[in-house]
């Protein structure tokens, strides 16, 4: 079987390209034949504003991460976010750090004074603003004050180096931003195994952290998808956590060899076709083509 026939690549131009949902399909059946499940890893939360629609009237207003919708002077009033009166609003903040997301957060608050006024007309009226879009990255609701503003913590978070960031939740009756609690997310990280060999030489495997791949499921419909994480990025997201984050060795074809939980359980280790055929042969029984290996023994 050619890479172009192989249901792990893709079939378009970057055709030599993993598929996350399935490899990730690959490695539930290797974790479901082995009677175990993919440890979640904590992942850093970010900065969220909650804010109380305090008047007596129903506040609409388009997402402004809502790009589906071109002329957003013509939007139906279906497509917009209805927050009705006692209800909230949630805001996710711009910034690649906790920081940058706190200072927008507090740069908004202290503008339209949302402490004292909560999901205000004013800050409704500029949102397609220059001056609110540069913090804003997201804004929908509706939900309730109280569950979301109990969810906003002090936070301390250690970073993959060592360092920390310092979160301190800030509230009134109306509005109340800060870190969200800490999440768990399902994410591993993904090995592919590659050698180079010089004349005369012994072949030595490529040395490389691989890819992350995030997986995440719709509170609605239940649907999986995946989404690709450099280890840069990745260390940023999980902090002193990347460490413990699961670790899938594949195949150059795509397939699953060995499955590393990272929580002090032995490797699952995939046998080869031949290993299998084998062992049957010896044993004269089909072997389950898995095997665990100590996590201190060495991977072909």
């Amino acid at each position: 079987m050619s890479h172009k026939d192989h249901p792990s690549y893709s079939k378009d131009w970057n055709e030599r390209a993993f598929l996350g949902l399935k490899l990730w399909k690959k490695v539930k059946k290797v974790l479901q034949e082995n009677d175990v499940e993919l440890p979640k890893t904590t992942r850093r939360p970010d900065v969220r504003l909650v804010l109380k629609n305090n008047t007596d009237q129903t506040i609409y207003f388009l997402n402004p991460g809502e790009h589906s919708i071109t002329n957003q002077d013509e939007v139906d009033i279906a497509h917009m976010e209805k927050i009705e009166p006692g209800e909230a609003a949630m805001a996710m903040l711009k910034g690649d750090t906790l920081e940058e997301q706190m200072a927008n957060a507090q740069a908004l608050v202290e503008k339209f004074d949302l402490l004292n006024n909560g999901l205000s007309e004013d800050l409704i009226a500029n949102l397609s603003d220059g001056s609110v879009s540069s913090h804003l990255k997201e804004m929908y609701g509706p939900s309730d004050y109280d569950q979301q503003a109990n969810d906003i913590v002090d936070l301390n978070w250690e970073h993959n180096d060592g360092s920390f960031s310092e979160i301190t939740k800030v509230g009134s009756d109306l509005c109340t931003y800060g870190a969200r609690s800490q999440r768990q997310s399902t994410v591993m990280r993904t090995t592919v195994r590659f050698s180079m060999q010089c004349e005369g030489k012994t072949p030595e495997a490529f040395d490389c952290e691989g890819m992350c791949v995030e997986i995440s499921e719709d509170y609605k419909t239940k649907k999986e998808s995946s989404r690709p994480q450099a280890p840069t990025a990745a260390r940023e997201i999980y902090g002193k956590h990347y460490d413990t984050i699961p670790v899938v060795q594949l195949s150059p074809e795509g397939l699953v060899e060995s499955i590393d939980l990272k929580d002090g359980s032995p490797i699952i280790r995939r046998t080869s076709n031949v290993a299998r055929i084998i062992e049957s042969l010896r044993t004269g029984r089909l072997n389950s083509g898995m095997a665990r290996v100590s996590a201190t023994s060495r991977l072909n």
